[in-house]
């Protein structure tokens, strides 16, 4: 009996009787979650590094945060600067379009296409000789509006005018 007592006291001891252990775990609890809201709330002051001087600066975020955001940055910029070489090729590639005189059929259109096409840097030819027109797409750097009237020239037609 008297160590079924103990026992009953013992475990008393550790496990608490209950309700009055709960009552006090829940207002700590209670608490707890008060203070972390109150820090959510209230962003603390960033000290800058080393200097122990407030920098006024209100973040709640941890530091890794602060290097993600400086990897994140440095990502942009490797874009920007992607962005502004695919600019700088799409500026070399230019479309003109050629008023011509003198053809009349399929053939004509094939024979101006095949001249031009010779030319280096050029992308895409469209002759229509409904309209009398060639529309030449090309690449600035290895070609130039005059080397395309050139080759239309060659082709046997004349160029009226360039748009």
């Amino acid at each position: 009996m008297a160590k079924l007592l103990s026992i009953s006291l013992f475990s008393l001891f550790i496990f608490g009787c209950g309700k009055s252990d709960n009552t006090n775990t829940q207002s700590k609890n209670d608490e707890i979650t008060t203070e972390q809201e109150k820090t959510k709330e209230e962003p603390q002051l960033n000290q800058s590094e080393g200097s122990g001087q407030d920098t006024g600066e209100k973040s709640t975020e941890p530091k890794r945060k602060r290097a993600s955001e400086v990897a994140l940055e440095h990502y942009n910029k490797v874009l920007e600067m992607e962005n502004k070489n695919a600019e700088n090729q799409s500026a070399k590639i230019r479309t003109v379009e050629i008023q011509c005189s003198g053809m009349t059929c399929t053939g004509c259109e094939n024979s101006i296409k095949s001249k031009v096409k010779k030319l280096g840097g050029v992308k895409e030819v469209i002759a229509d000789f409904k309209t009398n027109t060639v529309k030449a797409t090309f690449d600035g750097k290895q070609t130039n509006v005059e080397a395309i009237k050139s080759a239309i020239t060659d082709a046997g037609y004349d160029v009226v005018s360039v748009k």
